[in-house]
């Protein structure tokens, strides 16, 4: 019976071990998807770029810094529903993100709903007034103080 255990547990181990590495590997292809689309992006490729940032969320929709990017090229393109509506995934993946909070207030200008750009402005400024000041707590609590 303890034979029996162990070897259960000796397959589960190695089992894990299995799934810990193809999800790895598929991190890893994911990023380098990433790392193309942004290439292609500063390439002026955007429909290329838009279509490896795609990638990168078959594999992982949960990279809020791809829906971003692919939001990015969208607007540069001039898509802009589109584009919105992949800021919006980032956020809702990543709340706190102020980048994505300013470039939906850009499209929702360029879309002439200024309601909708004001609250999400005074959102990117909420946060990024909140990171400053925990810089500043940070660097306050670093600092050396003379004895």
């Amino acid at each position: 019976m303890k034979m029996l255990i162990l070897l259960k547990v000796k397959f589960y181990s190695q089992k894990n071990n299995t799934d810990k590495e193809a999800m790895k590997k598929k991190h890893r292809k994911a990023e380098m998807f990433f790392q193309r689309g942004f290439k292609q992006y500063g390439a002026g490729n955007l429909e290329s770029s838009i279509a490896f940032y795609d990638k990168v969320l078959e594999i992982r929709p949960d990279k809020h810094q791809a829906w971003y990017s692919r939001g990015v090229a969208l607007t540069a393109l001039g898509k802009l529903e589109q584009a919105l509506t992949s800021y919006d995934k980032a956020l809702e993946i990543k709340p706190d993100y102020h980048k994505a909070w300013h470039s939906r207030g850009v499209v929702l200008y360029r879309l002439g709903r200024l309601e909708e750009l004001i609250a999400s402005y005074e959102k990117a400024l909420d946060i990024s007034e909140k990171q400053i000041n925990r810089s500043k707590k940070l660097i306050k609590r670093l600092e050396i103080k003379p004895e």
